[in-house]
């Protein structure tokens, strides 16, 4: 199962749906972490064999946060003017189309409609 850790610039909602596909979810608030540094929800994420789900573009930098040197990041590059709803849908939409097993270890960066995964 995978599981993944909301980053606190996500809706709580979005915790939610994600235990509804499978996944084993849980957002910053619930550990604590809701307005810790990066660098303690990147630790906290790899501690416990999580993915990081994000709209910070820190976690894009692949320098800083090399594929394969970590659980997995997921960057989505969405306006901040979407409603909780409409951020949902769009990771609703590529948690069911994206086999699961890329995200380990990669960084996808996600965008309305589309998405890039780095491995490496």
């Amino acid at each position: 199962m995978i599981k993944v850790l909301v980053d606190a610039n996500l809706p709580y909602s979005s915790k939610q749906l994600l235990a509804g596909l499978g996944f084993d979810a849980v957002h910053v608030r619930d550990v604590g972490l809701a307005s810790a540094s990066d660098e303690k929800i990147f630790r906290y994420a790899q501690k416990n064999g999580r993915i990081i789900l994000t709209r910070d573009l820190d976690f894009a930098d692949t320098v800083r946060f090399r594929p394969g040197k970590h659980q997995g990041i997921i960057v989505m590059r969405v306006s901040y003017l979407l409603t909780a709803g409409q951020i949902n849908n769009v990771l609703k939409d590529f948690m069911k189309n994206v086999p699961t097993a890329k995200l380990k270890r990669s960084l996808a960066i996600l965008e309305i409609g589309r998405y890039r995964l780095r491995r490496e």
